[in-house]
């Protein structure tokens, strides 16, 4: 449900392919790779010839290779001399989870039988996310001054151990990753014209951070009326954050000041009060 991708890169540098002996240097960013992203293998060439390149794979993911060994993804004719790049790019799902896959750049000097191509190789692993997991959030229907936790749990991944994380959707960071699957914290209001809902997404990452999602709601009505006292709670809340160098609770402050200057209709000032001016201030301050 709703896995998130991301684009890593392999960096090769293949120099003058016309040489027996090329320089070749490999910077991959890990021998193992999400199943469920995109991953760019980056390649820059450098040759005093024409020459052709080719990325090729193995053992083969096509099921019409009679040999199942290696099986050529792309190819392409370079017809200018000095430096070019060469790039392929992974689909989410293309290969197998936790087969070895080596991977090869060849190239090939143009009009030239004899020469023998030059060639550097990787090895992945593709590594799919954590999955059969659930998230527990109670209570399911509180107020802003409740307490909310939150249990993210049940999840399968032998890649261990298994990072959490907590926002409120869209992006508000309310918990970083770490190792604990719970959390426990306040909430501000949902939107009052949403029947004050709020969606919660938990993330959870193996130590190859192949990472998966769910998504889960609560309702949290707004019982503070006052704009003052507020922003003189959320101010203490923030100080105690910053003191003890807490950078989830300075997160969670600034989530909830979003909720209430929505709620006290902030936002839609044209002229905003003194009250919503202060909060306002203080949601600034979370972001420095």
């Amino acid at each position: 449900d709703g896995l998130r991708s991301s684009v890593s890169s392999i960096v090769l540098l293949v120099s003058d392919v016309s040489s027996v002996f090329p320089v070749i240097s490999i910077s991959p960013p890990s021998s193992r790779l999400d199943l469920t992203s995109s991953h760019v293998f980056e390649s820059s060439i450098t040759s005093s010839s024409l020459y052709s390149a080719s990325w090729f794979v193995s053992p083969s993911t096509s099921t019409n290779n009679n040999n199942n060994n290696n099986s050529s993804l792309s190819t392409k004719q370079f017809n200018f001399v000095g430096s070019s790049t060469y790039n392929y790019q992974t689909q989410p799902f293309q290969f197998s989870e936790r087969l070895t896959y080596t991977f090869t750049l060849r190239v090939s000097p143009t009009g030239c039988s004899n020469c023998k191509p030059n060639e550097v190789s990787f090895d992945v692993v593709f590594n799919s996310p954590p999955v059969n997991g659930k998230l527990v959030i109670s209570p399911s229907n509180g107020s802003d001054q409740d307490l909310f936790t939150m249990l993210s749990v049940n999840w399968i991944d032998s890649d261990l151990p298994l990072r959490y994380s907590f926002v409120r959707s869209p992006a508000a960071l309310l918990v970083d990753f770490t190792e604990t699957s719970w959390s426990e914290l306040y909430l501000g209001p949902g939107d009052s014209s949403n029947n004050f809902k709020v969606w919660i997404v938990a993330r959870v990452c193996d130590i190859y951070n192949a990472t998966s999602e769910l998504e889960s709601s609560v309702r949290v009505t707004m019982v503070s009326t006052s704009i003052s006292s507020v922003s003189s709670r959320l101010s203490s809340e923030l100080n105690l954050g910053v003191i003890q160098n807490d950078p989830n609770r300075v997160s969670q402050v600034s989530s909830r000041i979003s909720s209430y200057l929505s709620n006290f209709n902030c936002y839609s000032q044209s002229t905003p009060s003194a009250e919503c001016s202060s909060l306002g201030e203080l949601k600034l301050s979370t972001l420095q």
